[in-house]
């Protein structure tokens, strides 16, 4: 052998991203999945995000607005409970178009994205230091929560089912 250990490339099974090669779970530990969903609303060639205030994992990290589903609600009804919490304003909720999974903390989530309609711009901001409208390109320049980075991504690449 080159002295590289096989064996640990499989127990390595799940990261979060926040510390690239740092295992957040290892192949004998039992992982917790739970949902995710975000609303991505655009506006004149821009996206509704949040910075979230300092403190924790994700602190200073710009994210598009969701949350956790609780047990028992569905994914349509947390995302306008998670933009009434947060911005203080109602949603028109429009179709998914985005599915993907992440890992945080040793729990590996699903997230389901929706596109969004904002029915005020009146927000009370609550769980963000400051909301933004954010293109695109400027999104490559911000610290992303790891989670939405695949929304970015699938953004940045589909932008024909934005227009």
């Amino acid at each position: 052998m080159d002295g590289h250990d096989e064996t640990r490339d499989f127990e390595r099974a799940i990261y979060d991203g926040s510390e690239p090669g740092i295992p957040t779970a290892t192949a004998d530990e039992p992982v917790q999945e739970t949902m995710s969903v975000s609303g991505v609303v655009l506006r004149d060639g821009r996206y509704l995000m949040g910075k979230r205030k300092p403190g924790g994992t994700l602190g200073g990290c710009w994210e598009f607005i969701g949350g956790k589903v609780n047990r028992s609600e569905a994914p349509g009804v947390a995302l306008k409970r998670e933009f009434q919490e947060e911005l203080g304003v109602e949603i028109d909720l429009g179709p998914l178009f985005y599915r993907g999974s992440f890992q945080h903390n040793g729990t590996h989530f699903t997230l389901q994205a929706y596109k969004a309609v904002v029915l005020s711009d009146d927000f009370t901001v609550s769980e963000h230091e400051k909301v933004d409208w954010v293109s695109v390109p400027e999104m490559v320049d911000l610290t992303m929560a790891s989670s939405d980075y695949g929304i970015y991504e699938y953004l940045k690449y589909h932008p024909e089912e934005w227009s």
